[in-house]
């Protein structure tokens, strides 16, 4: 059976991405899922902006994404994780917020998007595997250890030899809106 990613699911990259910028060592989550796709951002992706901003896609959003606890929060949840995403403009108010950004708080730029199906398919051929760490638990940490933590007693089955998992595909995805 194939598995139906749904929002708040977070999942890791297979080590044999490491080649694929966008995709190395990338642990995402899923915001959104439906008949249109998927839409996921990479919570460890490169910082940038001094560190106060994650890259978080190889496709750009029209504004950053500021995730955080639901209750501080009224954006959109993202499934049981206790989280919610609202976008941050670059004005007086959203830099403050960058400024003053709580430890389990994330300011994403961009995101990653499948089409309806693509994700399942990428899963099964052993690109993606589901984790079991908490979202809290995982922004906690520093950028460079969350692969490690939110792949902990994922069992990567190995490719046979001379074999990779099937790379993600880039193609430029619909905007999502949120």
């Amino acid at each position: 059976m194939t598995k139906a990613f749904k929002a708040g699911d977070i999942f890791v990259a297979h080590p044999g991405l490491d080649a694929d910028e966008d995709f190395a060592r990338g642990v995402f989550l899923i915001i959104k899922a439906g008949d249109a796709g998927t839409l996921a951002v990479n919570i460890a992706g490169a910082e940038i902006m001094d560190g106060k901003v994650t890259k978080s896609g190889p496709i750009d959003g029209r504004a950053l994404l500021y995730l955080r606890k639901t209750d501080e929060n009224q954006g959109l949840v993202i499934g049981n994780t206790g989280y919610s995403a609202s976008p941050i403009y670059p004005d007086a108010e959203g830099m403050a917020l960058l400024e003053d950004k709580p430890a389990d708080a994330l300011a994403l730029m961009g995101y990653a998007g499948w089409g309806k199906g693509q994700l399942a398919k990428e899963a099964k051929a052993g690109a993606w595997f589901e984790s079991t760490a908490s979202l809290e638990d995982i922004i906690r940490l520093p950028q460079a250890e969350r692969w490690d933590a939110a792949s902990k007693g994922v069992d990567f089955n190995a490719p046979q030899q001379n074999e990779k998992p099937a790379a993600a595909k880039k193609k430029p995805g619909k905007s999502f809106d949120l």
